[in-house]
This record gives C-alpha cells, sequence and structure tokens, in this order.
C-alpha cells in the first residue's frame, strides 16, 4: 500500500533576532510552525506576520523566506514531505493564507512525530506518515472553520456541560493548589458526585487530568523558557521541587533536568525520516553569515 504522505525532515529551529532564511523553492512541501517569538514570512511576495501557533503551508515550487523580528527570536517546527493522495495533495496547496492552531492539536501531533522520528524504533517512518496525515487533515479543518475542541485523554467529545466547567476551572487555576472541594463549590456539585461524573465522562480521575495538565505546562516551559526548574515547579502548582521532580519522573520517565537537556539538544538536529534526504540550510544570522551546522 502506497503511503498518503512521504515525510522526509523534521527540526526545532531557534533563530536569533534578525536571522533570515534566504528566498528559496523546493518540488516539495514545506510546513512551518511557530513555537515562539515574532518574526515575517514573505510568500508568494505578500508579507505575513508570524506570531506563536501560526501555521504556514508552502506548496512545491513557491519561492519563501523568513526572518525573526528585531530584537526578538523566533523558534519554530519545520517539517518538508511530499503528498501522494491527489486529494490531500489538492486541496493542501490550496491554504493559501495562514492558519492558527488555537488549541495545539497540531503542534502536538508535529512534536511527537519528530521525537519519533529521534527515537527511530521499528515502523517509525510508518507512523510518523501516518501522523502527518492526521495533521493536514486538521489543517484542512481549520481552513474551514470546523475544528473539534483538544480532548483529553481519548475521545472527551461528550459534550457534558459539568465535565467542560470543570476542565476550564482546572486549565484556569492549575497553578494554585487545588482540591475537589473548591472545584465542587465552582461547579455547584459535591466532590462525591463531581468525581464520579468526570470519571464517567472522561475516562481518568480530576487529580489525574489536573497532573496532565501541570505537566504539559511544565514541558512547555521546560523546553521554551530559561526558568529554573525550582521556579517551574511553582509555577505549575507544586507545593516543593521535590514533589515536582518526582511527578514529573514518574509521568515522563526521566527527572526534569535530563528531560530539558535531551529537549534542548534536539534544537537546530536534523530529524531525517526519509533516508538520504539532505535538507539544505539557507540561514543566515545577523552578521550575515551562513549558519553553521552544530
Amino acid at each position: 500500500m502506497v503511503n498518503q504522505t512521504d515525510i522526509f525532515w523534521i527540526s526545532r529551529y531557534d533563530y536569533e533576532p534578525e536571522w533570515r532564511v534566504l528566498p528559496h523553492k523546493h518540488d516539495f512541501f514545506q510546513l512551518f510552525y511557530m513555537l515562539d517569538g515574532a518574526g515575517t514570512a514573505l510568500v508568494r511576495e505578500k508579507e505575513i506576520e508570524l506570531y506563536e501557533g501560526r501555521i504556514l503551508v508552502i506548496p512545491p515550487n513557491t519561492e519563501h523566506s523568513i526572518y525573526a523580528s528585531k530584537g526578538i527570536s523566533l523558534k519554530t517546527l519545520d517539517t518538508k514531505f511530499n503528498v501522494n493522495s491527489f486529494g490531500l495533495r489538492r486541496e493542501l496547496a490550496r491554504i493559501i493564507e495562514p492558519l492558527d492552531d488555537t488549541g495545539n492539536q497540531i503542534r502536538q501531533i508535529l512534536e511527537r512525530i519528530r521525537m519519533e522520528g529521534m527515537k527511530g524504533v521499528v515502523w517509525y517512518r510508518e507512523l510518523c506518515n501516518a501522523l502527518l496525515v492526521q495533521a493536514i487533515i486538521l489543517m484542512l479543518r481549520l481552513r474551514s472553520g470546523e475544528v473539534s475542541k483538544p480532548q483529553y485523554p481519548a475521545d472527551g467529545s461528550n459534550g457534558n456541560e459539568v465535565s467542560d466547567r470543570i476542565r476550564s476551572f482546572i486549565h484556569a487555576n492549575f497553578y494554585r493548589d487545588i482540591c475537589l472541594k473548591e472545584i465542587g463549590d465552582n461547579v455547584g456539585y459535591t466532590p462525591e458526585y463531581l468525581s464520579k461524573l468526570f470519571s464517567s465522562m472522561m475516562g481518568v480521575s480530576v487529580h489525574h487530568y489536573l497532573m496532565h495538565v501541570r505537566m504539559e505546562h511544565a514541558k512547555e516551559l521546560l523546553k521554551y523558557s530559561n526558568l529554573p526548574i525550582k521556579e517551574i515547579s511553582f509555577e505549575c502548582g507544586f507545593k516543593s521541587i521535590h514533589h515536582f521532580s518526582r511527578a514529573f519522573k514518574d509521568s515522563q520517565g526521566t527527572p526534569p533536568a535530563a528531560w530539558r537537556e535531551q529537549e534542548q539538544q534536539g534544537v537546530w538536529k536534523n530529524v531525517v525520516i526519509s533516508p538520504g534526504f539532505v535538507n539544505q540550510d539557507l540561514t543566515i544570522t545577523a552578521d550575515k553569515n551562513y549558519r553553521l551546522e552544530s
């Protein structure tokens, strides 16, 4: 069976202020996902503002360039691929305006592709291509305005107003020491009823969902900030760095300091998914020099 997509390469890039990618084009698709910072892209001679959560789809043979703003760095996740399905290729090429991934669903898929590529375990190419198809479909839904809410841990699309209010309260208050009674008082139910309802609807307890939200926020801060781990632990609602470190290791399999180091080593790391693909780096630094490969 022929894959609907053929993903070549993916990489995390951090552009320092005023770094730029020279104008160029190629015969495959390129996807720029803006993780943080600010900049400008020039696509089809049109200037496009870049900021966190913005997605640029560059069709084959389309000239494009990117500039990091003055005084502000730009962090991106960059993917290069072909689309073998005629229908998907046609519809993807029709995305001529930038998309905004307000729910971070596409970002999560691309991050998983990068991690799968870095691990390179059995069937990783097939899984990466399957994940890319999922990301493309979500982008097509974004273009059409038909986007579902991000869900955890699985379905979550129960439409239950109470569970949605519980989740909203947790997302707004995860950084505090909140308990079932406070959540129950906020939504108007006893802690016992609230706990049973949420577990039946979401498949996890309120506590596990709270820990999931805290861990996701902690991972963002570890990856994209220079905050000390102790400060991150308090930012995410943990009572002590020891509690945070233990919970993080239980969740991610490694302590937060080691996890951060591994992630930061992935910056500017070319993750080749398709063997034999050679990436051409056209980044120019602020002092007008080509960036050297690490």
